[in-house]
């Protein structure tokens, strides 16, 4: 269905897209209700075995990882691409995965994966998306400290450090990298490499 969508005419891909992506934002939402277990809540260092709801959800947001690896017509800058439009939209349900299922390691690299793909697939109209996106990366790996929002991190990085983008921008991704870096450095002082989830310093 994702290429189906991609090779709709430009202005039916807000809605024709919407018709397939709104009603699994919908689903995560009413999982996030669900939320955790005080069980899961004190585990949320293992990767381990995930329930019903979790594995749902981790495929929600494989689902919409999909659709935005293929549906990716070309839209002449500054003009807002459609898809880019309609993920702001489904925003918040991304954001809830993060906050209410964000402990679990797999929950959380399938979301970092969806963000590293958001940046790929749209490069610079993927902009109106940046700010709210490195603020989830820099919380998230503050919260969880799992590696997956340092490789997200660092898409964000590459592409816009080659971008002609303002002043401003250059500066928050500034900030934005700073706070990860500060922050990775004081996990490596109070943990070896090999106790970190997902090893991700030896990569």
């Amino acid at each position: 269905m994702a290429h189906v969508i991609a090779a709709q005419p430009l202005d039916l891909i807000y809605e024709v897209m919407g018709s397939f992506c709104q009603p699994i934002a919908e689903r995560l939402v009413v999982l996030q209700g669900a939320g955790l277990t005080q069980d899961e809540k004190n585990n949320r260092k293992v990767a381990g075995k995930l329930n019903r709801n979790q594995l749902v959800t981790l495929d929600l947001v494989e689902l919409l990882t999909i659709f935005i690896q293929i549906v990716t017509p070309y839209v002449e800058p500054p003009k807002q691409h459609p898809a880019v439009l309609l993920l702001s939209d489904l925003w918040p349900a991304l954001y809830g995965t993060l906050k209410i299922f964000g402990s679990e390691q797999f929950i959380s690299e399938s979301v970092a994966k969806n963000f590293k793909n958001i940046i790929y697939s749209y490069r610079i109209h993927s902009l109106p998306l940046l700010a709210p996106m490195a603020d989830t990366l820099v919380s998230s790996f503050e919260q969880y400290e799992f590696g997956c929002f340092l490789w997200a991190s660092g898409a964000i990085v590459r592409q816009f450090g080659h971008e002609d983008v303002g002043d401003e921008v250059r500066f928050a991704i500034w900030q934005f990298v700073e706070r990860q870096c500060v922050h990775a450095f004081r996990l490596l002082e109070k943990n070896k490499p090999n106790d970190i989830p997902d090893r991700t310093f030896q990569r």
